[in-house]
């Protein structure tokens, strides 16, 4: 058995999904997978699922749905589900929750982090990261969920500014300004993102850049939330005016040269998918139609190149994430995104050079295998630098009339990566003339 809390509420019992009938249902097991097997008092449901408007009928109502749930769940489950001195407990493994799962692998990287190479915590943090399959407990609506939300995706910021530190100590910048840059699209008011992004910026020489990121967050924070940046930001703004900020030396890679040893564990780097997504059917359907060429068909291990180009704001990017969703689960070595920049305010675009660093770099070849120029390199050095299988692949936002660039991007990483069985889209706002062939 395993259950999904970070994101939807998942199920599922010998690789089929287990549907919970009713919203009060999923909340109550919601809640009791939130306890990690420890008991849950019946007063604690009722606060839990009720608040402060609990009806007289509580208690009687938390034994039904505790019936009921033992009832949807498979046998093996429900036997998991008992009254323990007045109080309910579901013994559950933790490892099979991917909460539970997510919280202890962040833990052993804090600890390797003390005890154990830099690599070591990089792969166990990205490996609690790739659990993340959207908004945590999204569609649960009941009093205990913005708490146990809050926490939980706190946890999942911090396990993000923990990775972009390692990757910053490693020398890794541009991997860090591409994962960065997404986040701080998506928590604009986030100032350990923006801090992080600025210090990763400067240190690939783009300063311009690094106070623009800064003076934007600074600029928000004051006219939308009327409060002024905390001391880290305005640290890392004075550093950076002042050419103080430190540039350590770069730490052991994650891969070394020597082996060519990629990181183990899946790379997921997709935004968050969109919670009420709604429309676009035919274009979903002709885009998940292309990439059933990867793992089907006739020639199976198929590299498929999709674009979905129009104008700026009309979702495509949108779409392109939550079909990277939908069908996640088939590319079990990762997903990666990678913003181009391409119109973004304040900051110039990515470099067909850096787009490669980040992409290569997440994929776990070393920073010292990684070539100074997009141009592409023998097949066999890429296998043995980053030894995976399929991937795939989530670009967004290709400059407009730069479709050189894409294309020196798209084959670089092609001559790097071992991408068969790959599916890449990426969005525009232009047609793209791909001029590139395998």
């Amino acid at each position: 058995m395993k259950y999904g809390l970070l994101g939807p509420l998942t199920i599922e019992s010998g690789g089929q999904q287990v549907q919970i009938p009713g919203p009060r249902l999923r909340a109550a097991l919601a809640m009791l997978l939130l306890q990690n097997g420890s008991p849950v008092a019946v007063e604690q449901f009722i606060d839990g699922l009720w608040g402060e408007r609990s009806p007289q009928t509580a208690r009687a109502q938390i034994h039904n749905i505790i019936s009921k749930l033992r009832k949807a769940l498979p046998a093996e489950a429900g036997g998991q589900l008992q009254l323990v001195n007045g109080a309910y407990q579901f013994m559950v493994p933790p490892d099979a929750i991917d909460a539970a799962r997510f919280i202890a692998s962040v833990r052993a990287a804090r600890a390797a982090v003390r005890t154990g190479p830099t690599g070591t915590s990089i792969v166990e943090l990205r490996t609690a990261l790739a659990l993340w399959r959207g908004e945590p407990l999204s569609g649960i609506e009941a009093p205990f969920v913005s708490t146990a939300r809050t926490r939980l995706q706190e946890e999942h910021m911090a396990a993000h500014e923990a990775l972009a530190d390692l990757e910053l100590a490693c020398g890794n910048h541009a991997a860090v300004i591409a994962e960065m840059s997404a986040l701080l699209d998506e928590h604009p008011f986030w100032e350990g993102i923006a801090e992080r992004l600025a210090i990763a910026l400067y240190r690939a020489g783009r300063q311009r850049d690094a106070l623009a990121v800064l003076h934007s967050t600074r600029t928000r924070l004051a006219q939308e939330l009327g409060l002024d940046p905390g001391p880290g930001l305005a640290a890392a703004e004075q550093a950076i005016l002042s050419a103080t900020l430190d540039m350590p030396a770069p730490a052991a890679p994650a891969v070394t040269p020597e082996t060519g040893t990629a990181p183990k564990g899946p790379v997921n780097q997709l935004p968050t998918d969109t919670r009420l997504f709604v429309g676009r059917e035919e274009e979903l359907g002709q885009l998940l139609r292309l990439v059933d060429l990867t793992t089907a068909g006739d020639a199976p291990g198929t590299v498929v190149l999709c674009a979905i180009d129009g104008l700026g704001g009309i979702g495509k990017s949108a779409v392109a994430v939550h079909a990277a969703h939908r069908v996640r689960e088939r590319f079990p070595d990762g997903q990666l995104f990678l913003d181009l920049r391409a119109h973004s305010a304040g900051t110039a675009a990515l470099s067909a050079e850096e787009a490669l660093d980040a992409l290569l770099g997440a994929l776990g070849v070393a920073a010292q295998q990684i070539p100074a120029s997009s141009e592409p390199r023998p097949r066999s050095t890429a296998t043995r630098s980053a030894g995976r299988g399929p991937s795939s692949c989530w670009t967004t936002r290709c400059p407009r009339r730069r479709s050189g660039r894409c294309s020196r991007l798209l084959r670089a990483v092609w001559s790097w990566s071992p991408v068969e069985g790959a599916s890449w889209v990426w969005t525009t706002r232009t047609p793209w003339p791909w001029g590139c062939s395998r």
